[in-house]
């Protein structure tokens, strides 16, 4: 380095941004190399560095601020980057002599316009300023995540009957695929729309044979990498490890299990070296068809040995039938699937550019169109592109592992258009975790490898986390080399901070009281939130408070609830850790967890509306009980409850009975529910201002944590509902349905607001936490396994293309190009699960709380089964010793806190009380106000006063009220979980949540046959399989200008109804049954909950059941009889006619 150099280096020297860098950071900032890439590893200082070069650069007049983009990943970001140059600006203004300083000064006001921003802002702006290349209005709207998926909705929705009344093509594919689930797919292609457009061009430019002829070709060459990169992954290293350890551990003379090992760990060693599909595949069949048997000399001896090898054995056969599997593409479903999807995107093509034609005619934009359209512009105007990359000097972009192809690509347009333009870029491969937006992790891998290894920089030094946190992280991913997909070996990180010289990872393990036997998951995850509320407060008030480094002058101090947060991998279960926490009198606030529908402000006003439209609704109609409206415990709630059914409480005001009539808090509630009733007329933005203003819940929301932060994210839903509204008619159950239907689309969490530091614990998910760093950190849940996410009809994989599936029968398997799609699906979403994990664990500065219920890890090493982070963990450290180490401790904590007291059921009960009810003058106007049981309704339908579930008997128990007995079979099957089989277990178990009201009589008769009538009935495997994820469903449909209300029993997983029936069946009940479940198919429809064309009716007392398909076009049959019905009884009455 020349003199000069070497001075004005020591001059920037000066600054704060160049002092205490390491020898790694200052190669980067200092570095002239035109394309630079920088691998920075989680808490590096990476956005330091970018700063201080753009600092350098503007210092040395290498550029102006207007010839530099600085493009982030979010608002936040840019923000942060924005003030963070301000703050520098300042610093260097304060020291400047006066010929400087004028220019720092100026730098501070170009800071507003500079292009520091997120990439579709950066778009943005280039579109703006040339619209009028592409005939666009340079004035257009941007539309955010909230408002993309209504302006969709309200498009597929004004055109879709268009579509198949006008094309035939279209209306086949509804009759074959069915109305619902055409409409699901189409959504899907527009969901993916400018990601299959490779995809889309194909089945438009080629023919049919063609098009299946090039799939087929494509999956074969696919699987076949996938393959290759299989038989050499970790899994199958795992797995000779501990077939090695084995081995040395069985003694000589059991030569039978020492054969099966020695066999294994041969055939293993093959399928590594293995290069072709077919010697893979005939290795894996030696391995899975091989009969080897167990023999064992000594029991009682080498018994566990024997266990161990034939649980290793198992899992071996069963991973290696599901990953390596004989393709056969010329069955006759693959090219069926092949050309009913050939079909579907040369039919939707024409739509899709419809969509396009009707944004542009709207003049709006989503966050697609942004990159799609800048593409477009500088690909077709050579000249526009030349003239802004000339304009620019530098381009910078931050979380480069972020971005996805489409956005790299007009880059790589700009840098090609000028010759002489800086590129640099910064990421971290192992924290890609954001492949729900299209993040693509190659596209920074390939970008990495395309940068002369001068040029590529790595960042390691870690200035966040203690170094005893750092170093269990880096002892985990060494020893399992789990991120070997984005890091061939592993890169660790090395400390800066000053070491606390003691453990600074605890793994907090969680018990239930000893005299409690509890296996239901909700019980495990209800105890271990309670446990680590007890440990948060210990570490916070107890006698030895835990002491970290204070972040400014590195003096320990005690910790405070503002410096713990809760991170989760889904929003599942915050909510109980969130009661959990409040019941301790722990102050603690929920960052939205990952829908913005799910903030718990925006969850009160939705609630809120949902009682307005469904007070039978029992979950709205608790929320809202139980929220800040009404604000009633738990104590008054259940008060209230055994005098009254809490579903009666807001209508069937003739049933109230007198004290209750006249409790004050049950007035309020009313008259705030009759009064809000009255204003559903109004504009759906108006209404909910009206709520907002008439009960003060801005004033509630400012009396909690991070008050302003929750008015914004109120302010934003206020905006949605107001966007929602200029294109739709008023109608608050529609607007609920919208909200239902987008819940999944919608990704965005809160407003962009930055809240202020609290003393309170923050509970908030993995990708919430992206990016920032807290003191101590929590990590519940993680026995919790792997989810991986469901097609809705259309699987999708971004180098294989789209496949959409053919109506199949329930025993029917997938395609193989189905099936490949999946396993390589997994396999991504796998790896980013890995990720999401080091993003967690590297959040923690100076103390790190692995929490699990303790029950799950000793699970664990009984069957050495890898599905969760803790099994992942298990598998690297032995944890079942309970003995601490250098790298951390283990903290086992009991539950403490005294749950309430089970009902005793063999006190006496009260037998059921049955109101008569007065005739009353049946009017039209009667019927049109008040919701109609559907059990009535098939009175009217059926002319007959046969009441629901009031099935035939058996002889032995016609002594029993047939009501009554139904109710215990349906709270059994409410209940019911589906996965224990043992009868004597279930029946205890079960027996002890009956409620009161079933007689003993009934408890007496029933209890040593109940269970097997539910596991000996054949539909008992089915609900195994797909068990209930909706069970006593309350719902009112509206049909024609009248209102029905009933209850569904269970809506099966894949969208099955089912209806439980206890008793005889009955031919000449068989038909009404079949109409109550049609009544029950069109409300689920109708509230938006996703339901199949299949209905199940179960038969417990025969031991059977019967399945029907809906004829999805008898809706209007339906609606006509039952309107019909109505009349006819109305005008029976009237004339006299009694039933």
């Amino acid at each position: 380095m020349q003199h000069w150099e070497k001075r004005k280096v020591e001059k920037l020297k000066q600054h704060s941004y160049f002092t205490g860098l390491t020898n790694e950071q200052e190669k980067v900032i200092y570095s002239d190399a035109l394309k630079i890439g920088v691998d920075a590893s989680a808490g590096s200082g990476k956005t330091r560095v970018l700063i201080a070069r753009i600092l350098r650069l503007l210092k040395e007049k290498k550029a102006d601020l207007n010839e530099i983009v600085a493009i982030t990943f979010t608002e936040k970001s840019a923000a942060e980057m924005r003030q963070r140059l301000l703050d520098a600006f300042h610093e260097y203004a304060l020291k400047a002599k006066p010929d400087e300083l004028n220019q720092w000064r100026l730098r501070e006001q170009q800071l507003e316009s500079a292009r520091i921003c997120t990439i579709h802002a950066f778009c943005a702006g280039i579109l703006r300023q040339y619209a009028l290349k592409l005939d666009f209005d340079p004035e257009f709207r941007i539309l955010d995540e909230l408002q993309s998926p209504l302006f969709l909705d309200r498009f597929i929705q004004s055109q879709i009957k268009l579509w198949i009344e006008d094309d035939p093509k279209v209306s086949e594919l509804v009759v074959e695929l069915s109305p619902q689930n055409f409409q699901k797919i189409l959504e899907a292609l527009f969901q993916y729309a400018l990601h299959i457009l490779p995809w889309l061009d194909e089945a438009t430019q080629c023919s049919n044979e063609e098009y299946i002829h090039r799939n087929i070709q494509r999956v074969n060459e696919r699987y076949e990498q996938y393959l290759l990169n299989f038989v050499k992954s970790k899994t199958i290293n795992i797995w000779i490890e501990k077939l090695d350890k084995l081995l040395k551990e069985i003694p000589e003379e059991e030569e039978a299990i020492k054969g099966v090992c020695v066999f294994y760990i041969s055939k293993l060693k093959c399928l590594q070296s293995a290069k072709k599909r077919e010697d893979i595949i005939q290795i894996k069949d030696e391995i899975t068809e091989n009969k080897l048997r167990l023999n064992i000399r000594n029991k009682d001896v080498n018994g566990g040995l024997q266990g161990q090898v034939k649980k290793l054995r198992d899992d071996i056969k069963r991973t290696l039938e599901k990953e390596i599997i004989e393709l056969k593409l010329d069955d006759e479903t693959t090219p069926q699937s092949l050309n009913l999807t050939y079909r579907m995107l040369r039919l939707f093509d024409p739509f899709y550019h419809q969509w396009v034609q009707y944004k542009r005619q709207q003049g709006v934009v989503d966050f697609d169109d942004l990159i799609h359209l800048t593409y477009d512009l500088l690909n077709k105007h050579p000249e526009v592109c030349k003239e802004i990359a000339d304009g620019i000097k530098y381009i910078f972009i931050d979380e480069f592992q972020d971005t996805d192809h489409s956005q790299v690509r007009f880059i790589q347009l700009l840098l090609s258009a000028n010759p002489h333009l800086s590129f640099f870029f910064v990421g971290d491969a192992k924290q890609s975790i954001y492949a729900f937006r299209n993040a693509e992790v190659r596209v920074f891998q390939e970008q990495r490898k395309s940068i002369d290894s001068d040029n590529l920089f790595s960042l390691n030094y870690n200035f966040r986390s203690a170094p005893e946190i750092l170093n269990f992280v880096n002892t985990f991913f060494q020893k399992t080399n789990l991120l070997s997909a984005v890091e061939e070996e592993y890169r660790p990180m090395q400390a800066h901070r000053r070491p606390y010289n003691k453990p600074r990872v605890e793994f907090l393990l969680s018990m239930p009281r000893e005299e409690e036997k509890r296996t239901l998951k909700e019980d495990n995850v209800d105890i271990e939130a309670k446990v680590i509320a007890e440990r948060i407060q210990s570490l916070v008030q107890g006698e030895n408070p835990l002491m970290i480094a204070d972040e400014k002058d590195q003096k320990l101090r005690p910790v405070c609830y503002g410096d713990f947060v809760l991170l989760f991998c889904t929003k599942n279960y915050i909510y109980k850790y969130e009661k959990a926490l409040k019941d301790k009198g722990i102050p603690c606030f929920v960052v939205s967890s990952r829908g913005f529908f799910e903030i718990t402000e925006v969850k009160d006003i939705l609630n809120f509306l949902q009682v307005l439209v469904n007070p039978y609704h029992d979950i709205a109609l608790l929320s809202f009980l139980r929220g800040p409206f009404c604000g009633l415990s738990d104590e008054q709630i259940t008060r209230w409850q055994m005098n009254l059914p809490l579903r009666n409480m807001l209508l069937d005001t003739d049933k109230i009975p007198d004290a209750l009539a006249k409790e004050s808090a049950y007035l309020r509630v009313r008259s705030l529910y009759c009064y809000f009733r009255e204003k559903t007329h109004l504009p759906i933005h108006e209404l909910i201002q009206e709520v907002i203003d008439k009960t003060g819940y801005e004033s509630i929301l400012l009396g909690h944590w991070f008050g302003e932060q929750r008015i914004a994210n109120l302010q934003k839903f206020l905006a949605l509902a107001r966007a929602y509204q200029e294109g739709n008619p008023i109608s608050l159950y529609q607007f609920l349905r919208f909200v239902e239907r987008s819940r999944d689309k919608i990704m965005e969490g809160e407003a962009d607001l930055a809240v202020e530091a609290g003393n309170a614990v923050i509970l908030t998910t993995i990708h919430q936490a992206k990016g920032l760093e807290y003191p101590i950190v929590v990590l519940p849940l993680l026995y919790e396994e792997r989810q991986y996410k469901k097609s809705a009809g259309v699987n999708y994989h971004k180098e294989m293309g789209v496949i959409i599936r053919t109506k199949k029968k329930e025993d029917e398997k997938d395609n193989s190009i189905e099936t490949i799609i999946k396993l390589q699906n997994a396999h991504d979403e796998y790896q980013e699960y890995v990720r999401l994990f080091y993003v967690a664990l590297t959040r923690a500065r100076d103390y790190l709380i692995l929490s699990s219920n303790k029950k799950y890890l000793e699970e664990f090493y009984i069957k050495r089964k890898i599905n969760s982070r803790l099994s992942l963990l298990a598998d690297c450290f032995l944890l079942d010793d309970g003995k601490n180490t250098d790298l951390y401790h283990i903290v086992e904590r009991q539950e403490r806190d005294v749950s309430p007291k089970k009902k005793d059921l063999t006190k006496e009960t009260k037998p059921m009380q049955y109101d008569l009810i007065s005739p009353i003058s049946i009017t039209q106007q009667y019927f049109e106000t008040e919701p109609i049981p559907a059990t009535q309704i098939l009175n009217f339908l059926f002319d007959d006063n046969y009441g629901e579930d009031a099935d035939e008997i058996y002889e032995d128990i016609l002594t029993m009220f047939h009501a009554e007995r139904g109710i215990f079979y349906h709270q059994l099957l409410q209940v019911w979980d589906f996965q224990e089989d043992n009868k004597e277990t279930l029946s205890k178990r079960l027996l002890n949540i009956i409620t009161p009201e079933i007689s003993e009589d009934i408890i007496k008769k029933e209890k040593d046959v109940c269970v097997g009538k539910i596991i000996d009935n054949p539909i008992y495997p089915v609900l195994k399989t797909n068990p209930p994820i909706w069970r006593e469903v309350p719902f009112i449909w509206k049909v024609g200008s009248h209102f029905i209300q009933g209850t569904v029993d269970a809506i099966l997983a894949d969208g099955t109804i089912v209806d439980y029936k206890t008793g005889v069946n009955a031919d000449n009940h068989a038909q009404r049954y079949w109409k109550q479940l049609e009544i029950y198919y069109y409300a689920m429809k109708d509230l938006g909950i996703k339901v199949n064309n299949k209905l199940i009716l179960v038969y417990i007392d025969q031991l059977k059941y019967d399945i029907k398909d809906i004829e999805v076009s008898g809706r209007d049959i339906l609606e006509t009889e039952i309107n019909h019905a109505i009349k006819r009884y109305i005008k029976e009455i009237n004339q006299g006619y009694s039933r």
